[in-house]
């Protein structure tokens, strides 16, 4: 018990405190852990939550991804800064990405210390995709898209045509 700092059976029809030494007589199938976090952790983390809801979205030039974001403000351990949801393989904003950015991405203060002091603390997934400066949507992804789309439209019309020059009325293959 956290409160008392004594030990209790729970059996399915009673529950009974214990000693110490009758913990290893016990068969436990199930245990109930409490984690202990660190008063001066969590304040640092409120703290870093305080300045980020702070700053404007709009206008800012550093963005962390609003789905690491929203880890850090529901979890204690958010995990290392990510932002895989929101960028392509080139490193830049996913062109697919509908609408402004500020709808997938939190704006950070625009200081050199508060961004390293994040990073000493929660760490960056392979130094790649953590904190974005300036993200802009990816020109080779979108020009890909492009010729992606150009070359189906050339398949389809030659497919079609094929289509149309072997089947005849009412006919059709699979």
């Amino acid at each position: 018990n956290f409160a008392t700092g004594k030990w209790n059976e729970f059996d399915d029809s009673r529950v009974r405190e214990i000693s110490e030494s009758e913990l290893s007589t016990v068969q436990a199938y199930l245990l109930f852990y409490i984690q202990k976090t660190d008063p001066d952790r969590m304040k640092l983390r409120q703290e870093i939550i305080k300045t980020i809801g702070m700053t404007p979205t709009s206008g800012a030039s550093k963005f962390v991804s609003k789905q690491w974001y929203n880890r850090l403000l529901n979890c204690n351990t958010p995990g290392p800064i990510d932002s895989y949801d929101v960028i392509c393989q080139h490193g830049n904003l996913l062109p697919t990405l509908p609408g402004d950015r500020t709808c997938f991405l939190q704006g950070l203060p625009d200081s050199e210390e508060f961004c390293d002091q994040l990073k000493g603390i929660y760490g960056e997934l392979n130094g790649f995709g953590g904190i974005l400066v300036n993200p802009e949507k990816c020109e080779t992804c979108v020009r890909e898209a492009k010729e992606l789309e150009k070359r189906r439209s050339i398949e389809d019309s030659e497919v079609k045509a094929l289509d149309s020059a072997t089947i005849g009325e009412g006919e059709f293959w699979y």
